[in-house]
């Protein structure tokens, strides 16, 4: 909202699809952006909520990092960047690794 470049209200910067340039890919990033948020302040609201659909609940962190990433290929304007995409590569490559080894133990409990 600082940046002089492009005039943005409060509304398109908090709610998905109000940007108008590259949609979906900022759209992606709010989303996750709110997931975060939602997975971060329900750590408050643990106790009132048990123990399980607070873990469920932060499932929602594997969305937001899918949204985040695919929102820095699109929108990125440094994702170029040699040294940025083996970064991203690898970052990605051990959380998608973990995502499904968390899978796999959940199905294996079930």
């Amino acid at each position: 909202m600082t940046d002089n470049y492009i005039n943005l209200n409060i509304w398109q910067v908090l709610l998905p699809l109000g940007f108008q340039t590259d949609r979906i890919g900022v759209a992606l990033e709010q989303l996750g952006f709110w997931f975060l948020f939602i997975s971060a302040f329900s750590f408050y609201l643990k106790k009132y909520m048990g123990q399980s659909a607070w873990r469920w609940l932060h499932f929602l962190t594997f969305l937001a990092y899918m949204g985040i990433c695919i929102h820095v290929f699109m929108v990125g304007s440094d994702s170029r960047l040699l040294a940025l995409l083996l970064f991203y590569a690898g970052s990605q490559t051990v959380v998608f690794l973990l995502i499904a080894y968390q899978l796999y133990a959940l199905r294996q409990v079930s």
